[in-house]
């Protein structure tokens, strides 16, 4: 099973909170006609602490309350989504996670601390398999994907495979989260990289007049 825990690598969450979703909304999205939820899907979410981390930070940030947000989260081990289904955590998922947070969306457990259902019930968890397209398909329909932490397992070949299966499937313009041990720069891909507010995004864009991110990151 993959480490991980709350607040990791929080500096893309950041820029998806603060700077993404602001400019993706006053470009693109209209409150006077209904529209489709932004989803965000954390492609690889082992014990549940990435979905839940970026739930946590778009409730701060009050984004619930002012458009309709979907978070999708998955993995492919059956018992990492159940661990992740139970909202329970031990205090090694805290170590870079805010005291302040953590007493305001988590209860003592017997074994740990339970997440807010507030909070756990943001997330639709799922068993689905990355090398699987069809396991998939739904999931990658998706404005932001965050794929952490999950790459440096597979083979070139593979990696290639799913990135270009998330191209054909994410929305225009999306964005994609790898982490910071992880690259695209050796294989061909149409995604573009860019460094916005010091993280690094893969960005889907086909150019049309309405294009907007490649001023996001130059100020």
């Amino acid at each position: 099973m993959q480490e991980t825990y709350f607040w990791r690598e929080y500096d893309q969450i950041k820029v998806l909170v603060e700077v993404l979703l602001p400019k993706y909304l006053e470009r693109f999205y209209n409150l006077s006609y209904p529209c489709q939820p932004l989803r965000i899907w954390s492609a690889a979410c082992s014990t549940g602490e990435e979905p839940l981390t970026i739930a946590i930070a778009l409730n701060e940030a009050g984004w619930f309350e002012r458009v309709p947000i979907e978070i999708w989260a998955s993995d492919a081990s059956s018992k990492a989504i159940n661990k992740a289904l139970s909202g329970v955590y031990r205090q090694y998922s805290f170590r870079s996670f805010p005291e302040s947070l953590k007493a305001k969306y988590f209860s003592a457990h017997n074994d740990g601390w339970k997440v807010s259902s507030l909070i756990h019930n943001r997330v639709h968890w799922s068993v689905n398999n990355l090398l699987v397209e069809s396991d998939i398909q739904y999931l990658a329909q998706a404005h932001f994907i965050f794929c952490r932490n999950v790459f440096i397992y597979f083979s070139e070949t593979s990696i290639l495979k799913t990135v270009d299966f998330f191209y054909q499937r994410m929305f225009n313009p999306s964005y994609l989260f790898l982490s910071a041990s992880e690259s695209l720069l050796k294989i061909k891909t149409d995604f573009e990289l860019q460094e916005i507010d010091g993280a690094f995004v893969y960005i889907k864009h086909k150019p049309n007049p309405y294009y907007f991110i490649e001023d996001i990151g130059k100020k």
